[in-house]
């Protein structure tokens, strides 16, 4: 089993990343994953940038040894806990069963 960095771009949603981690622990665990969030904030005042803190995220992670890597958004929550939560030899879509709340 991989350990798996989850990767999660954020800014000014408190609330939603509150529940985002809480949930997220609580999933995780369920699942008996071996996982770290990591929670990239943009802080500057220009236009939200996704991608770029996805990629400050992976490369964080990756200088940490994550090989395996979720990139995921804080509003999005896992709902079928047999959607595991790792990494294998083939890409797979991990939004077959979400709930997107605001």
């Amino acid at each position: 089993m991989f350990s798996v960095a989850i990767i999660v771009p954020y800014r000014n949603r408190t609330a939603q990343l509150q529940m985002f981690v809480n949930y997220m622990h609580y999933f995780l665990q369920e699942q008996k994953v071996h996982y770290r969030l990591f929670i990239v904030e943009q802080s500057d005042r220009l236009p939200f940038n996704r991608a770029k803190m996805m990629n400050v995220g992976a490369l964080v992670a990756m200088k940490m040894n994550y090989s395996c890597l979720i990139l995921h958004d804080v509003d999005l929550l896992p709902l079928n806990l047999q959607n595991i939560y790792a990494c294998s030899n083939k890409p797979r879509h991990m939004s077959s069963s979400i709930d997107t709340f605001r």
